[in-house]
Protein backbone atom coordinates (compact mmCIF):
# COMPACT_ATOMS: atom_id res chain seq x y z
CA UNK A 1 0.00 0.00 0.00
CA UNK A 2 2.89 2.44 1.01
CA UNK A 3 4.38 1.68 -2.89
CA UNK A 4 1.17 2.69 -4.22
CA UNK A 5 0.95 5.69 -2.51
CA UNK A 6 4.37 6.70 -2.87
CA UNK A 7 4.42 6.48 -6.85
CA UNK A 8 0.46 8.04 -7.19
CA UNK A 9 2.81 10.98 -5.24
CA UNK A 10 5.89 10.37 -8.79
CA UNK A 11 3.37 10.71 -11.04
CA UNK A 12 1.64 13.69 -9.65
CA UNK A 13 4.80 15.36 -9.70
CA UNK A 14 6.09 14.46 -12.87
CA UNK A 15 2.37 15.46 -14.54
CA UNK A 16 2.93 18.79 -12.47
CA UNK A 17 5.94 19.61 -14.13
CA UNK A 18 5.03 18.41 -17.72
CA UNK A 19 2.20 21.13 -17.37
CA UNK A 20 4.87 23.46 -16.57
CA UNK A 21 7.16 22.54 -19.34
CA UNK A 22 3.43 23.24 -21.99
CA UNK A 23 5.70 21.48 -24.71
CA UNK A 24 2.66 19.06 -26.41
CA UNK A 25 1.02 22.42 -27.77
CA UNK A 26 4.64 24.16 -28.92
CA UNK A 27 3.81 27.27 -27.17
CA UNK A 28 7.10 27.03 -24.95
CA UNK A 29 9.94 25.00 -24.20
CA UNK A 30 11.87 24.04 -21.58
CA UNK A 31 15.83 25.27 -21.87
CA UNK A 32 18.16 23.37 -19.41
CA UNK A 33 20.72 25.87 -19.84
CA UNK A 34 18.17 28.52 -18.15
CA UNK A 35 15.90 28.42 -14.98
CA UNK A 36 12.97 29.91 -16.76
CA UNK A 37 10.44 28.78 -19.00
CA UNK A 38 11.28 30.56 -22.56
CA UNK A 39 7.73 31.11 -24.43
CA UNK A 40 7.30 30.72 -28.20
CA UNK A 41 4.87 33.06 -30.37
CA UNK A 42 2.00 31.52 -30.85
CA UNK A 43 1.48 31.32 -35.01
CA UNK A 44 -2.15 33.00 -35.40
CA UNK A 45 -0.68 35.59 -33.14
CA UNK A 46 2.31 36.12 -34.93
CA UNK A 47 0.65 36.36 -38.53
CA UNK A 48 -2.06 39.09 -36.56
CA UNK A 49 1.41 41.31 -35.08
CA UNK A 50 2.84 41.08 -38.81
CA UNK A 51 -0.79 42.34 -40.41
CA UNK A 52 -0.42 45.26 -37.71
CA UNK A 53 2.92 46.41 -38.83
CA UNK A 54 2.34 46.00 -42.30
CA UNK A 55 -0.02 49.38 -41.43
CA UNK A 56 2.75 50.84 -40.32
CA UNK A 57 5.43 53.16 -41.09
CA UNK A 58 8.90 52.83 -39.48
CA UNK A 59 11.14 55.38 -41.23
CA UNK A 60 13.67 55.13 -38.80
CA UNK A 61 13.16 51.78 -38.48
CA UNK A 62 12.86 51.25 -34.58
CA UNK A 63 10.97 47.79 -35.30
CA UNK A 64 13.62 46.09 -36.53
CA UNK A 65 13.49 43.03 -34.54
CA UNK A 66 9.95 42.50 -35.86
CA UNK A 67 11.15 39.66 -37.84
CA UNK A 68 11.77 35.91 -37.32
CA UNK A 69 9.16 33.17 -35.74
CA UNK A 70 9.48 34.63 -32.01
CA UNK A 71 7.40 37.36 -31.99
CA UNK A 72 7.70 37.45 -28.04
CA UNK A 73 11.07 38.52 -28.49
CA UNK A 74 10.39 41.83 -30.71
CA UNK A 75 10.81 45.10 -29.30
CA UNK A 76 7.84 46.55 -27.71
CA UNK A 77 5.95 42.90 -27.93
CA UNK A 78 5.32 41.03 -24.23
CA UNK A 79 3.66 37.67 -23.75
CA UNK A 80 2.57 35.74 -21.33
CA UNK A 81 5.38 33.03 -19.71
CA UNK A 82 2.23 30.63 -18.83
CA UNK A 83 0.98 30.65 -22.72
CA UNK A 84 2.95 32.77 -25.10
CA UNK A 85 -0.06 35.12 -25.72
CA UNK A 86 0.86 38.52 -26.42
CA UNK A 87 0.07 40.37 -23.49
CA UNK A 88 1.55 43.89 -24.02
CA UNK A 89 2.44 46.19 -26.97
CA UNK A 90 4.17 48.81 -25.77
CA UNK A 91 5.16 51.20 -28.84
CA UNK A 92 6.02 54.51 -27.36
CA UNK A 93 7.44 56.70 -29.36
CA UNK A 94 10.98 57.45 -28.94
CA UNK A 95 10.35 61.15 -28.16
CA UNK A 96 7.37 63.56 -27.34
CA UNK A 97 8.98 66.68 -29.07
CA UNK A 98 8.78 67.72 -32.15
CA UNK A 99 12.17 67.13 -33.18
CA UNK A 100 11.62 63.45 -33.79
CA UNK A 101 8.43 63.63 -34.65
CA UNK A 102 9.97 62.25 -38.26
CA UNK A 103 11.15 58.95 -36.39
CA UNK A 104 8.14 57.62 -35.55
CA UNK A 105 5.28 55.22 -36.46
CA UNK A 106 2.78 56.27 -38.49
CA UNK A 107 0.33 54.65 -40.86
CA UNK A 108 -2.77 52.75 -40.02
CA UNK A 109 -3.65 50.89 -36.92
CA UNK A 110 -4.87 47.75 -37.85
CA UNK A 111 -8.10 46.02 -36.66
CA UNK A 112 -5.87 42.78 -36.79
CA UNK A 113 -5.48 44.03 -33.08
CA UNK A 114 -9.00 42.37 -32.56
CA UNK A 115 -7.16 38.94 -32.39
CA UNK A 116 -5.08 39.66 -29.81
CA UNK A 117 -7.48 38.04 -27.56
CA UNK A 118 -5.45 38.60 -24.31
CA UNK A 119 -4.02 42.34 -24.66
CA UNK A 120 -3.78 44.02 -21.75
CA UNK A 121 -1.26 46.68 -22.45
CA UNK A 122 -1.02 49.07 -25.74
CA UNK A 123 0.54 51.82 -25.67
CA UNK A 124 0.97 53.69 -29.27
CA UNK A 125 1.95 57.63 -27.70
CA UNK A 126 4.33 59.75 -29.03
CA UNK A 127 4.13 58.44 -32.17
CA UNK A 128 2.70 60.43 -35.65
CA UNK A 129 -1.16 58.86 -36.35
CA UNK A 130 -1.97 62.70 -37.01
CA UNK A 131 -4.95 62.98 -38.77
CA UNK A 132 -6.86 59.77 -38.21
CA UNK A 133 -9.76 59.29 -36.21
CA UNK A 134 -9.14 57.10 -32.62
CA UNK A 135 -9.60 53.60 -33.67
CA UNK A 136 -13.26 52.49 -32.32
CA UNK A 137 -12.41 49.06 -32.62
CA UNK A 138 -10.62 49.48 -29.52
CA UNK A 139 -13.35 49.32 -27.51
CA UNK A 140 -13.86 45.33 -28.69
CA UNK A 141 -10.56 44.54 -26.87
CA UNK A 142 -11.82 43.06 -23.76
CA UNK A 143 -8.63 42.45 -22.02
CA UNK A 144 -7.17 45.77 -22.10
CA UNK A 145 -6.20 47.31 -18.91
CA UNK A 146 -3.95 50.05 -20.28
CA UNK A 147 -4.33 52.42 -23.27
CA UNK A 148 -2.21 55.22 -23.99
CA UNK A 149 -2.66 57.20 -27.43
CA UNK A 150 -1.24 60.32 -25.90
CA UNK A 151 0.57 62.53 -28.01
CA UNK A 152 -0.10 60.67 -30.96
CA UNK A 153 -2.12 62.95 -33.05
CA UNK A 154 -5.21 61.24 -33.13
CA UNK A 155 -8.07 63.38 -34.45
CA UNK A 156 -12.07 63.88 -33.30
CA UNK A 157 -13.85 62.31 -30.82
CA UNK A 158 -13.09 59.01 -28.09
CA UNK A 159 -15.62 56.85 -29.50
CA UNK A 160 -18.48 56.68 -26.78
CA UNK A 161 -18.55 53.13 -26.12
CA UNK A 162 -14.89 53.06 -25.77
CA UNK A 163 -15.99 53.12 -21.67
CA UNK A 164 -17.72 50.00 -22.35
CA UNK A 165 -14.79 47.65 -21.98
CA UNK A 166 -15.25 44.95 -19.84
CA UNK A 167 -12.53 45.37 -17.45
CA UNK A 168 -11.10 49.22 -16.53
CA UNK A 169 -8.48 50.97 -18.06
CA UNK A 170 -6.11 52.16 -15.98
CA UNK A 171 -5.39 55.36 -18.96
CA UNK A 172 -7.59 55.91 -21.56
CA UNK A 173 -5.88 58.84 -23.05
CA UNK A 174 -3.94 61.67 -22.52
CA UNK A 175 -4.65 64.37 -25.23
Amino acid sequence: MHTLHVCCIQLAIVLFLLAQTECSNGISAHNPNETGIITRCITTERSVLLAFRAGLSDPANLLPSWEGDDCCRRKGVGCSKRTGSVIKLDLQGPGCDNSTIKQVLRGNISDSLLDLHHLQYLDLSCNNFSGLQVPEFLSSLHSLRYLSLSRSGFIGTIPPHLGGVSRPITQRFVW
